[in-house]
């Protein structure tokens, strides 16, 4: 197995795990919060680490050091309940759904004028289902975290399925 397929199989499991603790929010909303600090935290650090290893003794100082400073920062705030990252989170992917099912209609719309219509139905079905996602997340966000995760779940488990499918084939 190479060293990018296994760096796959445990992204796989991360995103699942992520997923699984997304879905299990809805049993104490400031879970959210916890969640996305650590990650923030973690990805901080990392970064941290790769602009000290990439400085080669040189400085510290680096797009990347202080990127991974700011985010550990930001993280600690967020996990001290300094910052309600969640509300600005769901907030932003309910505009987002909303604005990428509109223009996946928009570009059907486009796709039926010019006679794609296998293409077209698929962009259509695709937008509506987008658009109300957005809309209903704009009216009942409570949900949002169970459903994000659920999908977390379920690409983490393609992604591994598809990963040990092609470690199969070889």
């Amino acid at each position: 197995m190479s060293k990018n397929k296994a760096y796959k199989i445990i992204e796989s499991i991360i995103i699942f795990v992520i997923g699984l603790l997304f879905t299990l929010s809805i049993l104490n909303e400031s879970f959210i919060n916890y969640i996305i600090g650590a990650i923030v935290v973690i990805v901080g650090v990392l970064l941290f680490v790769k602009g000290i290893v990439d400085s080669s003794k040189k400085s510290v100082v680096l797009p990347a050091s202080i990127l991974g400073g700011c985010l550990v920062a930001l993280g600690i705030a967020i996990l001290a309940n300094y910052l309600n990252i969640t509300a600005f989170i769901m907030n932003s992917i309910a505009i987002i759904l909303i604005a990428v099912g509109t223009l996946f209609v928009i570009d059907s719309i486009i796709r039926f004028v010019n006679k794609a219509t296998t293409l077209g139905t698929f962009e259509l079905v695709i937008g509506l289902i987008a658009l109300t996602f957005g809309i209903v997340f704009l009216f009942w966000r409570d949900y949002i975290w169970i459903i994000f995760g659920v999908l977390l779940m379920v690409y983490g488990i393609f992604s591994l399925v598809m990963t040990l499918v092609s470690l199969k084939k070889k």
